[in-house]
């Protein structure tokens, strides 16, 4: 009985692996119901290409032809030092672009005929750098972490297969060609995730404080500095309520400093003055409809909180993380439905620690057996 038991998590785990893979693999570059991605960008260059200064030479970019609905186009700007010409919230995501932007400028001669054109190419270029890099943490980060039983005998097939799933996902695949802020934001998740189950109060808070300046989103992880505050405010009161406040502070901080309110949410189109008017979630109901918002929850997330809730019941470990990452996927959501209209790469975010709880039981199991 024992031995058809084992056969059958097997079967199940290597068909949910797999699905996951040929999904990412194919919906990824393939979605019909991502418009944008797949809709015709005419008119970004028009938009945003003369106030840059940019030549018709630009026009081809591959950032005007699949940036995400100009999504991309607002963070070169920001990273040009060009941020009156975009708007919150892609402003309060300052970090990426002025990092782009500090290495491309060296490599652009500032007397030349066309440096807007120049430092607009370098900048994407650097980007994909910047994208190859947070692909090589993706995976980096979870070898470090897990690297004791990665090296040991008592290694499960599955084991490093579910560890690429961090980098070979959907929201990878879909924001890789394009300079955004997602795969940067996932490598603060990634590391968010590892420091929640080491235990590191204090190395997870300076990773929050870090996301703040590169995606909002990254907020999400004051739900798992909140659990671990809990556990330690006994012995260590002043970290938790520092660990608590700091993130916070920052996150109102910089709004206030760029926009001069904290309630200014942008095209994200939300005003805390009317609290109960979602925009997003009109549009999820009435446009594109209920069913396509969850399908796409599903092709982001679906397969591998399947495996995330198997391996709960098979495993029966780590319970209360169990509980935290539960709630932190319900949570992301939430947000989705009432705020964001890309719903696969912000969906996305929760992955590493859907991962790594999965990771944390097959080495917890293994270890002891």
């Amino acid at each position: 009985m024992n031995k058809f038991l084992k056969k059958k998590k097997l079967i199940i785990s290597l068909f949910l692996i797999l699905s996951f893979f040929s999904l990412s693999a194919v919906i990824s570059t393939n979605y019909y119901s991502e418009p944008s991605y797949v809709r015709d960008n005419t008119g970004y260059y028009e938009k945003y290409g003369p106030k840059i200064g940019l030549t018709e030479k630009s026009k081809i970019h591959r950032e005007f032809s699949g940036g995400y609905a100009g999504d991309a186009i607002h963070y070169i700007m920001i990273a040009m030092d060009k941020e009156d010409l975009s708007h919150t919230p892609y402003t309060y995501r300052i970090l990426i672009p002025k990092l782009a932007g500090f290495f491309a400028k060296p490599f652009v001669d500032i007397k030349s005929k066309n440096y807007e054109d120049n430092l607009f190419k370098r900048i994407s270029f650097i980007w994909r750098g910047i994208n190859i890099i947070s692909c090589f943490l993706l995976i980096l980060i979870p070898l470090i972490h897990f690297k004791k039983y990665i090296f040991s005998k008592s290694q499960n097939f599955e084991f490093p297969l579910i560890l690429l799933m961090n980098t070979f996902n959907m929201g990878v695949i879909m924001t890789a060609p394009f300079s955004l802020v997602d795969i940067p934001t996932y490598v603060i998740i990634t590391l968010g995730a590892s420091f929640f189950f080491n235990k590191n109060l204090i190395l997870l808070t300076l990773t929050t404080c870090i996301g703040v300046l590169v995606k909002e989103i990254t907020m999400i992880l004051m739900l798992p500095i909140l659990f671990l505050a809990f556990l330690n405010y006994k012995k260590k009161l002043l970290l938790s309520i520092l660990s608590l406040v700091t993130p916070i502070l920052i996150f109102l901080i910089l709004r206030l400093s760029i926009s001069g309110e904290v309630s200014d949410m942008g095209q994200l189109r939300y005003d805390f003055k009317d609290p109960l008017n979602f925009y997003y979630l009109k549009v999820h109901i009435y446009n594109a409809g209920l069913i396509n918002f969850f399908a796409r929850v599903f092709f982001s997330i679906g397969i591998i909180f399947l495996i995330f809730v198997f391996y709960r019941i098979w495993y029966e470990k780590f319970y209360r993380e169990f509980l935290v990452i539960l709630i932190l996927t319900f949570s992301v959501i939430i947000l989705n439905l009432l705020l964001a209209s890309a719903v696969i790469r912000v969906t996305q975010v929760v992955t590493p620690f859907l991962i790594f709880y999965i990771l944390e039981s097959i080495r917890s199991k293994n270890l002891k057996t």
